[in-house]
């Protein structure tokens, strides 16, 4: 909500002042003169043109749609879906490489552990359910960290049909608003019992609960997890409602890009600044949240005017 109010601000801010917004535009290259950033070439449709400016801000986003990059940089993360818009294809990475402009982490993703196959959304709450496969049994640890989101992502991969399940109980509905909402969306499906969840979701009944009451056997120390050196203290509650989604995990973001200075401004492989060349948002080697990308943008667009009216 924070941003779309944010984000609905600016565009409110960019109609007031008639700033000239060309969609469907495509950037292909900057234009250069004497090291400095004179503009970027274009396209639109069928039609080639150059934009010459004095400065240019680089908002690109980053490269999680985009799978060559993917396999050049982060070879195996390919394979994965992504939460990110469809638009972020890197395509100005190779546009800094002919330029002799310094890019850095291009090896750093953020994986989201859990987003909704069907829709895309991401999902999960905190700790205390499972994640079973489609035959209902467990196959790795619900305890996801940072480290550990990449090999996540692969073994739900490897599952049959590569079909994974986020399964929780009333506990964990209460305790989360995103599970609630998506709840309410009617993208989880809800159900009085584990063997009404089981035949909704298409997972053999008894191999659920059995699964479940093993879970439960583990968290009260009645025999030892197979997937979790440290089981949660979260039991399955013993009845009902209990909940359920088909998940993947996807990339959230790639976490490197151009490399920019704490004034937005572009570095050159040799560490000299670029002039008339700024960045921020995914675009950039310190890729952060909504947030930075808003503050950076802001900074970039602050010092791009000094500099144009020096």
């Amino acid at each position: 909500m924070a941003e779309k109010l944010v984000q609905d601000g600016m565009e409110n801010k960019v109609k007031e002042l008639g700033i000239d917004v060309r969609t469907g535009t495509k950037g292909l290259d900057l234009i250069m003169k004497d090291g400095k950033a004179a503009g970027v070439k274009v396209q639109n449709g069928n039609n080639f043109y150059d934009i010459n400016a004095k400065a240019v801000i680089l908002a690109t986003g980053g490269f999680s749609a985009n799978k060559e990059l993917l396999k050049k940089y982060v070879p195996g993360s390919e394979v994965f879906q992504t939460s990110n818009q469809i638009g972020a294809t890197g395509d100005f990475i190779p546009v800094f490489e002919k330029n002799n402009i310094k890019t850095a982490n291009l090896e750093v993703l953020n994986i989201f552990p859990f987003i909704i196959r069907q829709t895309r959304d991401l999902t999960g709450g905190g700790d205390g359910f499972i994640l079973v496969n489609k035959e209902g049994k467990r196959f790795t640890s619900e305890s996801i960290t940072y480290a550990t989101r990449f090999s996540t992502a692969q073994k739900i991969l490897d599952q049959t049909d590569s079909a994974a399940f986020y399964i929780y109980d009333q506990k964990l509905y209460d305790s989360s608003f995103r599970l609630q909402k998506h709840t309410a969306q009617g993208l989880h499906t809800k159900a009085a019992t584990l063997e009404e969840l089981a035949a909704k979701l298409n997972i053999p009944a008894e191999t659920l609960k059995k699964t479940v009451a093993d879970f439960n056997k583990a968290v009260r120390g009645e025999m030892k997890d197979p997937f979790r050196e440290k089981p949660t203290k979260k039991e399955f509650k013993a009845e009902g409602p209990y909940y359920g989604v088909q998940v993947e995990s996807a990339i959230h973001m790639t976490k490197g890009g151009v490399a920019a200075n704490e004034k937005a401004e572009v570095l050159h492989k040799d560490g000299h600044i670029v002039k008339g060349l700024y960045a921020a948002g995914e675009v950039t080697n310190t890729t952060g949240a909504y947030s930075a990308a808003v503050v950076f943008g802001r900074i970039a667009g602050q010092e791009a005017a000094k500099y144009i009216n020096k």
